[in-house]
């Protein structure tokens, strides 16, 4: 074990950002040097060919291709190569440090690169994405984005978004509490709310679209 001590906050930040590069590092030297284990799938729908296979780099293209996944969920940093499995999201390696410590019954972190990944986790990634469960975290109020802040302020802001859900609607919020019940937040629990809010505002426009109609109709009446 390797204790480091820091005489500042200062220098504390300093430490910790040399050593998330060097980690960054080694883990982008690991990426370019490794063979995949399965050739490359063609089209929309490839997956891994078998259950623990490395995705190969068709299957990489098509989640960055999701929208909001070209960069990261929490710090707009581009073209993340981690990803939380449970939540749907894909983020960048200083990111995924801190959802590692979140625990596993908040995130499921894993590599998009180095990790194996099964054909139904990667179908989990596709069916949510960024864009989509954001709609969710931050369905209260527009979460800061964390590019901009140290360590600790991400720490506390990640920890903020998914597990105590300062930015998410009180509607949201009270069933991704429920769906967790005493264990892990299931991607089949944030999916269902992103298709319910979907289907709400999908039904709002037509509503209104209908409102906007009839008063066409009302107007070109009195005209005449």
């Amino acid at each position: 074990t390797v204790f480091f001590q820091a005489t500042s906050s200062q220098e504390k930040e300093g430490w910790i950002m040399a050593i998330h590069k060097c980690i960054a590092t080694s883990l982008t030297a690991a990426e370019e040097n490794r063979q995949f284990s399965i050739s490359e799938n063609k089209g929309a729908n490839a997956v891994p060919a078998r259950r623990g296979d490395v995705i190969p780099l068709s299957v990489l293209r098509e989640l960055h291709e999701i929208p909001g996944n070209m960069v990261c969920a929490d710090c707009q940093k581009k073209k993340p190569t981690w990803a939380s499995l449970n939540l749907g999201v894909l983020i960048c390696i200083e990111c995924s440090g801190i959802h590692r410590g979140l625990g596993v019954h908040y995130s499921q972190v894993r590599s998009l690169t180095l990790d194996a990944l099964s054909p139904e986790q990667v179908n989990g990634l596709k069916d949510i994405g960024n864009e989509r469960a954001n709609k969710v975290y931050c369905s209260k109020s527009v979460a800061p984005k964390s590019s901009s802040l140290t360590h600790d302020e991400r720490k506390e802001f990640i920890k903020q978004k998914y597990t105590e859900l300062t930015f998410t609607g009180e509607t949201f919020k009270e069933t991704l509490l429920e769906s967790r019940n005493g264990g892990c937040q299931r991607t089949s629990s944030v999916l269902h709310l992103i298709s319910s809010q979907e289907d709400n505002i999908k039904e709002q426009e037509e509503e209104e679209g209908i409102v906007k109609t009839e008063e066409v109709e009302i107007s070109e009446i009195s005209a005449s």
